[in-house]
């Protein structure tokens, strides 16, 4: 149960969260200890949103990647290992410890808000508008 939940939140994919540390490569301020455990909770924060609005995109796309052998295999949603209303509890879990740390680094909330926003849009509306 606590790999399928590891690949729930997709640990894996934090990866792409630690761009949040370049600008201490480009500003010089790589040896300037003091900006780390700032961007270290960044990291954090932005990992676990990142994890909300991939499982809210599992659930959304349930039908789909039941149908997908690929899908099926790599999503624990999808091949019926974590529970829709399980899912949703994590959600919930996620979110109270996001709030929690933002209460505390409110600086970010413009971020993160704009961030969740535009990916619920994409998830719930943009990805049925047809590119032509």
């Amino acid at each position: 149960m606590f790999i399928d939940i590891l690949k729930l939140i997709r640990v894996k994919d934090w990866s792409k969260n630690l761009l949040i540390f370049l600008p201490l490569i480009f500003s010089n301020n790589l040896l300037s200890y003091n900006y780390y455990f700032e961007l270290l909770i960044a990291f954090i924060i932005f990992s676990l949103l990142s994890s909300v609005i991939y499982i809210l995109n599992d659930i959304q796309d349930i039908d789909y990647d039941s149908k997908n052998l690929e899908k099926i295999n790599q999503k624990p949603i999808a091949n019926n290992k974590i529970s829709i209303p399980f899912a949703k509890f994590i959600i919930l879990f996620l979110f109270l410890l996001l709030s929690t740390l933002v209460l505390f680094y409110n600086n970010l909330l413009i971020f993160i808000s704009t961030y969740f926003l535009l990916n619920i849009f994409y998830i719930y509306i943009f990805i049925e508008l047809a590119i032509t």
